[in-house]
This record gives C-alpha cells, sequence and structure tokens, in this order.
C-alpha cells in the first residue's frame, strides 16, 4: 500500500510537472509574439522620427504609449492564456450529469465526484477507483418534436460535444413543414429545412454554470428561402446542472447572410435527468430581419415549443 501511494505520488508529480511546462511555453510563445508585434509597430514610427529631427515631443510621447500599449496586452495575454489554459484544461467529466458514483474512500469518504457532472482536480480517483471513469470529453445526441405558430409541426436534431476539454463539434438540424398561410417565406405549404454545421469552444466549465462559443456554417433548404443561404451562425450555449435531476439549458445566436438578411434564434429548455437520458421541454423563438446601410425592415417573430429526449455519452473514460 505504501509503494502504491508512493507510485501515486510520482505520477502527480509528473503531471504537474508537464503541467506547468505547458503554461511555461504557453507564456513564452505570447511574449515572444507580443516582442515581434512591439518591434513591427514602432520601427516605422522610429524611421520617420530619426529622419525627422525637428519633429516635437508629442510624437514622442504617442511612441511611449503605443510601446506601453502594446507591452501592456501581450502581459494581458499571457495572464489571461494562463488562466483559461489551467481552467479549461483541468476540466474531467463523468458519464452524464448526476451520476451515482456509487463508491467510497476508505473511512466511508464519498468520492468528489458524487452528484457532480464537470470535475476539476482531485485526479488520484482515476489511478485508484475503476467507477467512476472521469473522462476529458463529453457528447450528447439529442432531437425533438416541434411546433412554431404560423408555421407548422416539424423535428429538431442536434449532436455536440467537447474534446479535450475545451473545442468540438457542433451539428444541428431543424426541418419543418408548413402546414397552415403564414407570413413572409412561410407563405405556402412545404418544408423548410435549416442545417448547421461547425463548432464549439468553451468558455467555463463548472456544474452550476457552463458556456460555450459556437460557430458554424448555416442554410435553408427551400425555394422561397433563396436569401437564406450559406451563411454565418453566431451564437452562445449556456447550461446549468444545480441540482438532481434538473438540467437548465439557453442556446441563441445570430445567422447572417450576403444579402443582409439575418435572422435571430433563441431556445430556452428545462429538463429532468433519467441516467444518462434527459427528457426536456423548450421554447423556441425565430426572428426575421433585413438590415442594410439604409434600409431596416423586420418581418416578424415565429415561437414555439418543443419536447425532446437526449442521450449523454463519452468515449471511453482515462482508465
Amino acid at each position: 500500500m505504501v509503494k502504491f501511494n508512493a507510485m501515486l505520488n510520482i505520477l502527480h508529480l509528473e503531471q504537474k510537472s508537464i503541467f506547468f511546462k505547458k503554461i511555461f511555453l504557453s507564456f513564452v510563445l505570447v511574449a515572444f509574439t507580443a516582442n515581434v508585434c512591439l518591434a513591427n509597430s514602432l520601427n516605422p514610427v522610429a524611421a520617420v522620427s530619426h529622419a525627422n529631427e525637428t519633429s516635437d515631443t508629442s510624437s514622442e510621447d504617442a511612441e511611449d504609449a503605443l510601446a506601453k500599449g502594446v507591452v501592456f496586452l501581450g502581459i494581458l495575454a499571457c495572464v489571461g492564456i494562463g488562466i483559461s489554459y489551467y481552467w479549461l484544461n483541468s476540466v474531467q467529466f463523468l458519464d452524464y450529469p448526476y451520476q451515482d458514483t456509487g463508491e467510497y474512500y476508505p473511512g466511508d469518504k464519498k468520492l468528489p465526484g458524487e452528484g457532480n457532472y464537470v470535475m476539476r482536480g482531485e485526479f488520484e480517483d482515476i489511478f485508484t477507483h475503476s467507477d467512476p471513469g472521469y473522462c476529458t470529453n463529453r457528447f450528447s445526441i439529442d432531437t425533438s418534436f416541434v411546433w412554431m405558430n404560423k408555421i407548422g409541426l416539424g423535428a429538431e436534431s442536434r449532436f455536440e460535444g467537447l474534446f479535450f476539454p475545451y473545442i468540438g463539434p457542433y451539428i444541428e438540424n431543424l426541418a419543418i413543414y408548413n402546414v397552415q398561410k403564414g407570413e413572409f417565406h412561410f407563405n405556402g405549404k412545404g418544408f423548410r429545412d435549416n442545417i448547421k454545421l461547425g463548432g464549439q469552444i468553451s468558455l467555463l466549465q463548472s456544474n452550476l454554470l457552463s458556456a460555450s462559443f459556437i460557430l458554424s456554417y448555416t442554410n435553408w433548404s427551400s425555394k422561397s428561402f433563396e436569401n437564406f443561404s450559406n451563411g454565418i451562425n453566431v451564437g452562445a450555449i449556456f447550461r446549468s446542472y444545480p441540482i438532481k435531476p434538473l438540467t437548465f439549458e439557453w442556446k441563441f445566436g445570430w445567422q447572417f447572410y450576403s444579402s443582409d438578411f439575418k435572422i435571430f434564434e433563441s431556445n430556452l429548455q428545462a429538463g429532468i435527468m433519467m441516467k444518462n437520458y434527459e427528457i426536456f421541454a423548450a421554447w423556441k423563438v425565430l426572428a426575421f430581419d433585413y438590415e442594410s446601410d439604409d434600409f431596416y425592415q423586420h418581418f416578424g417573430n415565429f415561437y414555439g415549443f418543443a419536447l425532446g429526449l437526449r442521450l449523454h455519452m463519452n468515449l471511453g473514460t482515462n482508465l
């Protein structure tokens, strides 16, 4: 037992050593980049000042201010990268929110992952327990029934997740059938299909609040939606796992198209966990606009609800 504990201590020291080496290298890289930017930004000014020796002190003050500003931004970048690297790289996940770990430490102490989904630190559990298996990735796949006013019925499906655990895929598809006479491009019966293909970057990871930034390609497939094709979707997702078995999610974003058309969408969800499955309900909003340099028109809001089922999973464990 003593030898095993000694081995664990050696593993922890090696992990910490590698971690701090990565932090140090990140700082060196950003500092080098900041110095290069500083040199490139000051050299033209220095050349002009040398050529014109009669320039007043205001130009020198401007140079000093520029130099201090670049150095300050470089320091901020170093600090930001160091903090975000630690905050995001020290995260691990259980298989699904509110997973029952089912094991205890010697002395009847519960595992630190009990009742949590997002874990940070105390990774000795990886080596001393086979259940749970903490993992540096997490994924979910879901599908839902959708109804929206003035449009009709449809289905929305999504696959999303995180590797490493701070970046990952984001794929979403909304297929809706217009069963009634609506407004704007929803006049006439038929299918309207909106697909998003892209990824997400984690900004914050915790059980109480997690946030990710979304960037994806977006496209509407329909003869009446020619103006809404080959666009860019920019948005965010906020999640919360406050108390078993409740889950909350708010996804919002904007779709931008080259023809100055854009769409704002919001999807507010509440769910209940049943092991690794989640039953959820959502309130959805779609707002269509046209906005150019000299003209703006709001085509109206479409809103409705969704009922769906989500599966939480990961790709193996660290064991």
